[in-house]
């Protein structure tokens, strides 16, 4: 057994030499996730998931709505980067008794219209591009 796990580890090193890298300059997803909520947690530096017990604890840790004996809501937006970059989110979760607390929560990042720029034509092509990402969640605690 020792033996097949080390040629599969042997194998797998000799696989990642010969794989062929992609690198896609300036291409990134769900950005919209490293973007903090709350502003509790947001003073407290992001040290927030063993403390999450509102209604930003959907993004923090899930789990902390189960401290929610009643009804809260949560509404959070940012203007980032000079007004280019809007940032939204909005939750609410609730109390059922003998149940647990149920929420959602809805996250949004987009921009404006902006010209697509290249090195060719630093002014503008005379193209506009712009950006949404949603993310959406259901809870059960």
């Amino acid at each position: 057994m020792k033996k097949i796990n080390f040629l599969l580890a042997l194998l797998i090193s000799f696989s990642s030499l010969f794989s062929q890298q992609i690198q896609k300059t300036g291409t990134t997803a769900a950005q919209i996730l490293k973007i903090n909520a709350g502003p509790k947690a947001i003073g407290m530096g992001g040290a927030f998931c063993a403390t999450a017990n509102d209604a930003y604890s959907f993004y923090w840790n899930p789990a902390g709505i189960s401290n929610i004996q009643t009804a809260e809501a949560a509404f959070s937006h940012m203007d980032l980067y000079s007004s280019m970059l809007y940032y939204n989110y909005a939750s609410g979760a609730f109390y059922i008794d003998g149940v647990g607390s149920v929420g959602l929560f809805v996250n949004s990042l987009s921009t404006d219209e902006m010209p697509v720029r290249t090195l060719e034509n630093p002014e503008g092509t005379g193209e506009m591009f712009g950006y949404n990402s949603l993310v959406l969640g259901l809870g059960f605690a």
